[in-house]
């Protein structure tokens, strides 16, 4: 479903969910995602009263027959949306492992684990015990320490256990590791939610019709722009971290702005980091370096475009983005983060909106699971959650006015993933 119910919106952003309270992994400085959110693990369920752990499972010396499939985890029953995998039972015990891959254990300061979990979930990397917790925490993902699990980390493949189970109520599992590297320099190019030109053209649902603008990409256009803040969105459906709407809820949009880089010698990496819908293409300097099809619209995902670094210039440089929309909603904004060399040095620049914060992982279907919950046990103290349905229907409801302008929680901006 492309756009969530402004019902559902306004419980969300009103009890706080699903924002970076604390530190997004995927938007720091200088940080590896070794495991992302929301990656395929093996697993082994069982009935509640069945439990049978498998010899062996710590160190994949088991024989079993083990299943594989997307994170977070839940139960059949009052599921989150987020949720992209349900167990055959609603009280259960579960056995998940997946493998990661470390270059040099040694380069890391620091490891934290984000998870959200309900229940009782234990987690261990190479067969040791690195963190436990009693109850559930399912309302959004938690930072967690376990810089002292660095010790057990191994040059090469990593096996990474997690137990957890379900005695009442709803269920939820998945977790995000990220280590903390010391010795990169990052700069931003263009921040979040910046100033942007731009350029609008109404469509209809029936496909698009508009031609690009002739000479938008180096700005012999001619044509007049306006100027606002990003992110844009059209009018209906509109997510809360919107800055500017557009007069069309289904439209040819075409933004343009330019950022200094003095010395791209100083550049060895160069990241996009992107939240899009619909069928984003971004050029810098006239030439394509990144494009998409569909959206992603529920966070800031990162793309690695070092391939592009020969297009950059000393001094002024120009980025242009075509997207469209013609069903649903609409959303786009980016940052562009560089990695520099030893000494080097590239302007940040003026702007410092922060990143905006939505925080609910990307489930890979568009069908969101029901999620009509029922009471938790008083007896454990959960950080506040609205476990309110999501409408299963993919149709917008075109007398919805949606939410707009809700402010912006601080959060960080940017992780250099390698892989």
């Amino acid at each position: 479903m492309k756009r969530i119910v402004s019902i559902l919106l306004v419980a969300v952003l009103t009890a706080g969910l699903f924002t970076l309270c604390t530190v997004n992994a995927a938007a720091d400085n200088g940080k590896d995602v070794l495991i992302e959110r929301a990656s395929e693990w093996d697993y082994i369920v069982y009935d509640s009263g069945e439990d049978d752990e498998p010899t062996g499972w710590l160190d994949m010396t088991d024989d079993y027959e083990w299943d594989r499939d997307q994170a977070p985890f839940s139960g059949p029953n009052w599921a989150q949306s987020i949720a992209n995998t349900l167990f055959p039972y609603q009280m259960f015990t579960a056995y998940l492992r997946t493998t990661f891959t470390v270059a040099d254990p040694a380069v890391y300061k620091s490891l934290t684990l984000y998870t959200i979990y309900d229940e009782d979930p234990t987690v261990y990397i190479n067969g040791e015990e690195i963190w436990s917790a009693s109850g559930y925490k399912d309302g959004s993902y938690n930072e967690i320490d376990v810089s002292d699990a660095i010790d057990v980390l191994t040059p090469g493949e990593n096996v990474i256990c997690v137990f957890f189970c379900n005695n009442y109520g709803g269920a939820i599992f998945d977790l995000e590791l990220v280590g903390d590297k010391a010795d990169h320099v990052y700069s931003e190019l263009i921040s979040a939610a910046e100033e942007w030109e731009y350029l609008v053209y109404e469509e209809s649902d029936t496909g698009l019709e508009a031609e690009e603008p002739e000479g938008w990409l180096d700005g012999t256009d001619g044509e007049e722009w306006d100027v606002d803040q990003a992110p844009f969105a059209a009018p209906t459906w509109a997510s809360g971290i919107t800055n500017t709407l557009l007069p069309y809820q289904y439209f040819s949009a075409f933004l343009r702005k330019t950022f200094t880089v003095d010395d791209v010698s100083a550049i060895s990496g160069l990241k996009l980091n992107v939240i899009y819908d619909e069928n984003p293409t971004v050029y810098i300097n006239g030439e394509e370096v990144w494009s998409a099809e569909g959206y992603k619209d529920k966070d800031y995902l990162s793309f690695d475009i070092s391939e592009s670094i020969g297009v950059l210039v000393d001094g002024e440089n120009t980025i242009c983005v075509a997207f469209s929309n013609v069903f649903g909603g609409a959303l786009f904004d980016l940052f562009l983060v560089a990695e520099l060399t030893e000494g080097g040095t590239v302007p940040t620049p003026t702007t410092e909106t922060p990143v905006p914060t939505t925080e609910t992982p990307v489930p890979t279907t568009e069908t969101p699971v029901p999620t009509t919950d029922t009471p938790v046990p008083t007896t454990d103290t959960p950080v506040p959650t609205t476990e309110t349905p999501v409408p299963t229907t993919e149709t917008p409801d075109p007398a919805d006015s949606g939410l707009i302008n809700a402010p912006f929680d601080p959060g960080a901006l940017v992780v250099w993933m390698l892989g």
